[in-house]
């Protein structure tokens, strides 16, 4: 009777849904937190970690007063202007000065994760080094293609003031090693790769200039390992080491990887680069999208070095995973499918088969109900549906673990009502057969 009374409960609540035209909606705008102290606590030490940066030079309050007030990017949930694809062809023109003046190189602007510029990670093979003049043509090739493909889609910044211009060089190993070869100068030029394209990149790359540059590169890894030690007066550190970095815009220490201050010779097997793109929902779609069809360059082909791209808010990551919930969400629905087979195959009843699958679908709402009125947990993330596999085995434990009690206790009763058996065989039998399926009953 109370599976009736459920099914035309369930009926009542869809009849409206049906046939009012209307439609579910959720909104939890806001900051993703499970509501607790705790967990806003949480919350507010990972914006805090996130923009740690940008609150140490935030000499007015600018920036300790926006996230105090804004919630930031990728912490919300409701619609709010610029997320959903809002301002796909705008161009912010601040953006825009700081890109074409050089104030975007090594800036907040370009590694900021609101910014979602894209940007490589560079894995060059054991035996070779980025500073090789090779490996630099190689890694130089893979950014010239990429910003071909950034170009044909108008999705980086562009300063020559015309649509079908070309993409402001990244912020790499390349692009120092372009102004090492000019002396550092950026008077007169907004790409230098207009004046040194990657062949001449690489036939003037040396064994001496390498080795100019590659003390020009630890004179500014040194310099910034001093400025972010805990070293007591540290400005008269800095100021009797006698390091300095002649690199014109800041420096920035991803440049290399960890062991390139302590190897020897030094070595660069890790890189990154950085490109001035725009950061519109769309633009990054569209920028994920060309990654998944293998559009940017990777070098793979070089056998040299290969690069795993990502937007610098790690979009690409959160496109993918969201990609695949669909999947899993597709191997659930196929684990029921197994599930009611296995039960059809034990049973050999329909009639159980599906009283069993009912039972298993009674215990969704129940368990949100325990889970968000009782437990008090809001947020409810993807991940928990990986408990759908584990509920749906569950409850067909339950229906097999039925369907045996009740044939062991007719197989006990069949046999202990043998018309041929004394009282003295009943009394045995019952403890051997009966008592053998309780202790077997109780293991399962």
């Amino acid at each position: 009777m109370h599976i009736l009374c459920t099914f035309i409960s369930y009926l009542l609540h869809a009849l409206p849904l049906c046939c009012n035209d209307a439609h579910r909606i959720y909104s939890n705008a806001g900051w993703w937190s499970r509501g607790t102290l705790i967990a806003n606590r949480a919350t507010q030490e990972t914006i805090i970690s996130q923009n740690k940066k940008e609150l140490f030079y935030d000499t007015n309050g600018t920036i300790w007063n926006e996230l105090q007030s804004v919630i930031q990017p990728n912490w919300q949930g409701g619609d709010i202007p610029g997320q959903n694809g809002e301002g796909a062809d705008e161009i912010d023109n601040s953006t825009l000065l700081s890109v074409c003046s050089g104030e975007w190189y090594g800036s907040m602007d370009m590694l900021r994760g609101r910014e979602k510029n894209l940007n490589v990670i560079w894995k060059v093979n054991d035996a070779e080094s980025l500073l090789e003049a090779e490996s630099l043509y190689e890694l130089c090739l893979a950014e010239e293609n990429t910003l071909i493909e950034l170009e044909s889609t108008d999705s980086c910044y562009k300063c020559d003031g015309e649509e079908n211009g070309k993409c402001v060089d990244p912020y790499s190993l390349v692009l120092m090693a372009r102004l090492h070869l000019l002396d550092n100068d950026v008077s007169s030029l907004r790409t230098p790769s207009d004046a040194i394209p990657c062949d001449t990149l690489r036939s003037s790359w040396t064994a001496t200039v390498q080795d100019e540059f590659t003390a020009q590169l630890k004179s500014c890894v040194d310099l910034s390992i001093l400025v972010s030690s805990d070293v007591a007066n540290k400005t008269d550190a800095i100021m009797n080491s006698g390091l300095a970095c002649s690199f014109p815009y800041s420096f920035l220490t991803t440049m290399v990887d960890e062991s390139f201050p302590t190897s020897n010779p030094p070595i660069v097997r890790y890189s990154s680069t950085y490109y001035a793109t725009k950061n519109s929902q769309s633009i990054v779609e569209e920028m994920y999208n060309a990654n998944e069809n293998n559009d940017y360059d990777r070098a793979e082909d070089s056998n040299l070095l290969s690069g795993v791209y990502d937007t610098t808010d790690e979009d690409f990551y959160d496109y993918y995973s969201d990609s695949i919930v669909g999947r899993d969400m597709a191997l659930a629905v196929g684990s029921a499918g197994v599930t009611i087979f296995a039960m059809m195959i034990h049973t050999k009843s329909p009639w159980l088969t599906l009283m069993g699958l009912f039972q298993i679908l009674l215990s969704f709402p129940l368990a949100y109900f325990v889970y968000y009125f009782i437990g008090g947990l809001i947020f409810f993330p993807f991940l928990n549906f990986i408990g759908i596999f584990v509920v749906f085995a569950l409850g067909k434990l339950l229906v097999v673990v039925l369907i045996y009690e009740y044939r062991s206790i007719m197989s006990c009763l069949l046999t202990l009502l043998r018309p041929s058996l004394t009282p003295t065989h009943l009394k045995r039998g019952r403890r051997r057969i009966c008592g053998g399926r309780q202790v077997e009953e109780r293991t399962t």
